[in-house]
């Protein structure tokens, strides 16, 4: 008995394989697409709360400067009106 496939079997079956093959090929374009994209989102997610931190801090520092600036300037002023 002859139990290889007939030549129609394996077309068939090469086919099937090869469907299966560009399947799983979309399949894998498609995951790494939607993971570069989360990724992406997720660095500017982080970007844009690092961009607010140091705005954060920039607006205090400028306050303390401001502050020191008025606190020197009343210095001044009271060592202007002593002598």
């Amino acid at each position: 008995m002859d139990s290889r496939p007939s030549e129609t079997e394996f077309i068939l079956i090469l086919l099937i394989g090869i469907g299966i093959m560009i399947i799983l090929g979309i399949a894998f374009i498609l995951f790494y697409f939607f993971s570069q994209n989360k990724f992406q989102a997720e660095i500017q997610k982080s970007q844009k709360k690092e961009l607010e931190y140091q705005a954060k801090l920039l607006s205090n520092n400028i306050q303390i400067q401001e502050r020191e600036r008025e606190r020197i300037a009343g210095i001044c002023t009271m060592e202007l009106v002593r002598n």
